[in-house]
């Protein structure tokens, strides 16, 4: 086989492989973007969960502040009531 046979069937090779490789290029890039797409949906729900847990870390002790200002509103309240 001579040099132009051999490089004829190459470059007809790749032409018709080329096609494979496109693909699998673009299969690549396809997954690599779905998978940042997924990381930073993750990384949303985790700031989403901080928040609420922040809110409730906050809630509890302004929970107490108001049941002890109640208690002493009622304590208040049954010492003019008794009296």
């Amino acid at each position: 086989m001579s040099k132009s046979t051999a490089l004829i069937i190459t470059i007809v090779f790749l032409i018709l492989t080329s096609p494979f490789y496109f693909n699998g290029i673009l299969v690549l890039l396809t997954s690599y973007d779905v998978l940042v797409r997924q990381k930073n949906r993750v990384d949303m729900s985790g700031s989403g969960i901080d928040l609420v847990l922040k809110k409730r870390y906050d809630f509890i002790p302004n929970l107490v502040a108001s049941v002890k200002e109640y208690k002493n509103y009622e304590k208040s309240s049954l010492k003019v009531l008794l009296c």
